[in-house]
């Protein structure tokens, strides 16, 4: 492989090690890889396979004699496999000091930062029960038959139909065998032994991700007209930003919604948006819009989203340009210090063939440094993809006004948290899960939904996708003359559905 894949080379090379299963040899292997697939995700890089080779040999000469020894040797399998598991623990704890070493002494534990890093993950993950959603409207789609019970939370599939499970295998998305039901939820509280919940990494959600992909490669969107609860007329337009590396790795691919207000402002759309409201009522086609006045600031948008990727993949490069370095410096001198044993002992020439190998080595060695370290440089290359528009959208209002913009009130609620004693204060975009956060001195979050309603009351829905900040949420009230009255959302969450 290191023959193909050289500098230079034009084309992604592809090598495949064919290993029959439930053999000594398959076993061997599934244990070796095992290993170095721990390795890998606890360092966080796959170049500790750029090492590990270099280890075994230490000890077996190389790869393929091991692989003989633990197949023909049948006597010794096991300390073949308990030799090469305690040659790669101790590798993988040399590696993980030198990377643990790296980090601390590029990043400051800043406790403040992670906690406000995770309350924000907390409000901007999708809401669980949306991929059980999801998939019901898929495979309703797809004529799979499901049957629903508790309120419609809980739904049974009988049994998939082959064409599904045809086209899971090709995708290889592993289903339960074709004799078996499945049971899933989106509720965390209907979720038990015989009932899954639903999530991004389970294979019906990720079967629906598939089946959904070749259906919309198929549509084109145009511009269409629905009703939403909000306060005013927004155009809503729709657009795929893609992020890449100089090596052509994706870095991301997300969509941004960006509305314009009756009074020509843009604003940015949370991603919840989408999932606080079922889009029941009829959809219209309508003209669509140039969008020579949204254009120009969604590529702002995209400006800031690539320089916020690329200061954050600069920080990993760095690390594991360090880490690259001192490995292979390590590597370097132990093969010199082998060298010159061997050319200390070198009476009558008898080690002149380890000599010119050892050399070899190092030569190999730096060739391996400089394309790994070469490949980190492109990593470091940044770039934005054309942003491509996918849809346009008119909301018009439906009479159920709930959410505010925050950015009308952001003044007032800021001051009115400070003068509570609360700092930390953050605003989110517009319809996300909630408007505002703030803490108190002891680091007690605060969730905030402002409100020009009174009692207004919110979905059963909406209460679930809170459920996991529920006892630090809190509804502002703040009427025409300027005052706020506070209450604790989970009081209304007991009172209605507890």
């Amino acid at each position: 492989m290191g023959r193909i894949h050289r500098i230079g080379q034009r084309n992604e090379v592809f090598v495949f090690n064919l290993v029959a299963a439930n053999t000594r040899e398959g076993d061997v292997m599934l244990r070796l890889l095992t290993k170095l697939e721990q390795m890998r995700e606890d360092l966080g890089a796959d170049s500790v396979y750029d090492f590990i080779g270099e280890v075994l040999e230490d000890r077996y000469y190389d790869l393929p004699s091991f692989m003989q020894q633990a197949i023909l040797n049948r006597e010794t399998l096991d300390d073949i496999i308990a030799g090469m598991e305690k040659t790669l623990s101790e590798e993988h704890k040399r590696l993980l000091q030198i990377y643990h070493t790296e980090n601390l002494a590029n990043d400051a534990l800043e406790l403040t930062g992670l906690r406000k890093e995770q309350h924000e993950l907390m409000v901007k993950h999708i809401p669980t029960r949306c991929y059980a959603e999801f998939c019901k409207t898929i495979f309703e789609h797809k004529r799979i038959r499901f049957y629903e019970a508790k309120e419609e939370r809980i739904v049974r599939i009988e049994r998939m139909p082959k064409f599904i499970r045809d086209f899971a295998r090709k995708n290889k998305i592993i289903l339960k065998d074709s004799a078996e039901s499945y049971k899933f939820t989106g509720y965390a509280e209907q979720e038990s032994e015989n009932v899954d919940l639903v999530d991004q990494d389970h294979a019906l959600y990720k079967l629906g991700l598939e089946l959904a992909r070749v259906e919309t490669e198929k549509f084109a969107f145009q511009r269409y007209m629905v009703k939403y609860p909000c306060k005013e007329i927004l155009d809503v337009s729709i657009y795929k930003l893609i992020v890449i590396d100089g090596t052509g790795k994706e870095l991301s691919n997300e969509l941004i919604y960006v509305a314009q207000r009756g009074n020509g402002e843009l604003v940015v759309l949370d991603n919840y948006w989408l999932f606080q409201f079922d889009f029941a009522d009829e959809i219209a086609l309508v003209s669509e819009k140039a969008d020579t006045v949204v254009l120009p600031y969604v590529y702002k948008v995209a400006a800031e989203l690539r320089t916020k990727l690329k200061t954050k993949r600069e920080k990993q490069l760095e690390k594991v340009s360090g880490y690259l370095t001192k490995t292979f410096q390590l590597q370097y001198n132990d093969v010199i210090d082998k060298l010159f044993a061997y050319q200390q002992d070198n009476q009558g020439n008898r080690n002149s063939i380890l000599i010119n190998q050892m050399n070899a080595k190092l030569i190999d060695i730096e060739i391996r440094k400089e394309e790994r370290l070469s490949e980190v440089e492109r990593q470091r290359n940044v770039v934005m993809k054309p942003p491509k528009r996918i849809a346009q959208l008119e909301l018009l209002p439906n009479g159920l006004a709930s959410r505010v913009f925050p950015e009308d009130h952001k003044g007032f609620v800021e001051h009115y948290e400070r003068q509570h004693g609360r700092s930390n204060f953050k605003v989110f975009a517009a319809f996300a899960l909630v408007d505002y956060y703030s803490e108190r001195y002891n680091g007690e979050p605060r969730f905030i939904i402002v409100q020009e309603k009174k009692d207004l009351l919110y979905s059963r829905e909406y209460y679930e996708d809170l459920r996991n900040i529920l006892d630090y949420t809190y509804i502002y009230y703040i009427d025409k003359s300027g005052m706020v009255t506070e209450y604790s959302i989970k009081d209304h969450w007991m009172m209605l559905f507890q």
